[in-house]
């Protein structure tokens, strides 16, 4: 009998769009380039206010997503050389962990990237 959030993300996933951004040394400033698309499966919901507090200052926003999926994306600032960005609904989303779930499911909160950004391509 799997939990009730693997029953969610069973019965109402769908293709979730994502790409990597590595990260690269450019006259001695860090710059992202984006990779390859690829798609997992998962379930996208609006984040609660209380979700969105998790987040840094900077990165706060009302239309941040929250996304559950068996698939571990890739997190800078946490051992990794690349970050992970989600295509939906026609903007890009960053990836932030909210939890590991025993190595079964992972739980996500996605702020929109600033349009004006380069890694928005």
């Amino acid at each position: 009998m799997f939990p009730p959030v693997l029953q969610a993300i069973t019965l109402f996933q769908q293709k979730i769009v994502v790409f990597d951004a590595a990260y690269t040394d450019v006259d001695g400033r860090a710059v992202q380039t984006p990779g390859i698309n690829y798609n997992i499966l998962g379930v996208i919901q609006p984040a609660s206010p209380e979700q969105i507090e998790y987040l840094a200052e900077g990165e706060r926003t009302d239309a941040a997503k929250l996304i559950h999926t068996r698939i571990k994306l890739k997190i800078s600032g946490t051992g990794q050389t690349s970050q992970s960005y989600v295509r939906y609904d026609g903007d890009v989303w960053r990836v932030f962990s909210l939890g590991d779930w025993s190595g079964k499911f992972y739980r996500y909160i996605c702020p929109k990237v600033n349009r004006r950004s380069a890694i928005n391509a």
